[in-house]
Formats: C-alpha cells, structure tokens, sequence
C-alpha cells in the first residue's frame, strides 16, 4: 500500500460534511531504501482517534507476524458526556440541517411579507373600496383573499420539500416525516397571512412594508435560535 494522502484529500474535497464522521483513521505502508516505513494517520475531531491509529497498525503488524486470526482487541470506556455536550450535539446534530434551518428562516421572512403588497396597495390606491361598493361584502372580501394567498403558498411548500430530500435531511425527508412537515408549513401559512394583514394597515407604501416586514419577521424567527443557543452555554 502507497501514501494514503491523496486519496483522503480527496475524499475531503469530494465529501467535506461527513469527512470527519467516515474517516476517522488511515494508514500506510511504504518502502524506502529497503526499510518499511508505516504511517499511522489520525482524525482528531474523535478523541479516541489517536489510539484506533495506533491499534489499527499493532494489529496489521500482528496479523503478519502471527498469523491472519490473530488480532489485538481495544475496549474503550469514555466518561458520559455532559449536559452541555449533550445539547450542544443535539442542536449542531448535522452542519447541513443546521444551515439549511437558518437559511429557511429568511427564505420564510421573504416570502411572507410578500403577501402584503397586494393588500397595502389595494388599501392605497382605494381598489378595495370599489369593491365594497359594488356590493362585495367584507368578510367574503377577506376569505378569498385568504384562500387565494394559502393557494399560492402552497407551491413554495413543495419546491421546499424537492430542497429538503436535495439535502437528506432525515427530519424532513422521512417517509413517516414528509405529512407533518407539509402540514407544519401550512399551518404556519394559516397563521402568518392574517398577521401580514394586519400589519399592513401600518403601512401606506407597499416597498417600505415589505422590507420592514422581512426584518421583523427575521428578528422573531431568530430570536429562538439565539435563545436556544444561549441556553446551551449556560449548561
């Protein structure tokens, strides 16, 4: 066996987020001068890779000098984690899925606040009394609004469920998953279009609500986040 080198920067390159969960230890066996030079490669994102190098080439070596059923065995008896490991482990579980939460809140915050432009500029240009007048009646009005708007917010649902199996994340994409998923995103459209309605009686210039919309919406997604984090190092 040649240097191994190559072939882990590779690997490294080619898959960056599960690197360090697929290749903990590696090593090579090389010929120099007629003297056997052994390398013994390491991850050290593990704490225990550093000793699984070392027991990785005793027992190739072992099994050479002693025959192929012989072999060293390592028991390996770690202290529990503590509660923050714990937690912290839990809430960075996969960097993809930790990435992919954060860019859904702005991708969310863009796309509720889109469904005030309609309604300030109706309220603007006095479109929506026209319609009062005509003899429309305000909760009718409203309902269909409302329908049409979970209508439309129902095709952002599903390009986010092709992006979630795009990723694997396991939490989004498993089969007994996939339902409540759906069903969690719409019942966030339910309670997100009405708030958008409201809020945009604050505003008479559809530009200036959207963008004061996303920022709040941002705020209060992240808010969370950061309080979930906060927690994590008071642990």
């Amino acid at each position: 066996m040649g240097n191994v080198e190559p072939f882990l920067l590779k690997k490294l390159e080619e898959e960056p987020e599960v690197f360090d969960q697929n290749y903990l230890v590696a090593a090579s066996f090389e010929d120099v001068g007629n003297h056997p030079i052994v390398t013994a490669l390491f991850n050290n994102q593990a704490y225990h890779s550093t000793a699984l190098a070392l027991a990785l080439v005793d027992n190739v070596l072992f099994k050479l000098l002693s025959g192929a059923r012989a072999s060293i065995t390592v028991f390996n008896h770690p202290q529990p984690q503590s509660n923050r490991e714990t937690s912290e482990n839990i809430l960075y579980e996969g960097p993809k899925g930790h990435y992919l939460v954060i860019n859904l809140l702005f991708g969310m915050a863009f796309l509720s606040s889109s469904f005030c432009n309609l309604t300030v500029k109706e309220r603007c240009i006095k479109t929506k009394q026209v319609q009062f007048i005509s003899g429309i009646y305000v909760a009718t009005f409203w309902l269909s609004a409302l329908l049409w708007d979970l209508i439309s917010f129902l095709t952002p649902t599903l390009l986010l469920l092709v992006v979630f199996l795009y990723y694997d994340e396991e939490a989004f994409t498993h089969p007994e998953n996939i339902p409540a998923v759906v069903l969690m995103l719409m019942f966030y459209a339910w309670a997100i279009i009405p708030f958008i309605y409201l809020t945009s009686f604050c505003f008479d210039n559809a530009g200036s609500a959207c963008v004061k919309l996303i920022i709040t919406l941002t705020f209060l997604a992240s808010a969370p986040l950061f309080s979930s984090q906060s927690q994590v190092k008071k642990i």
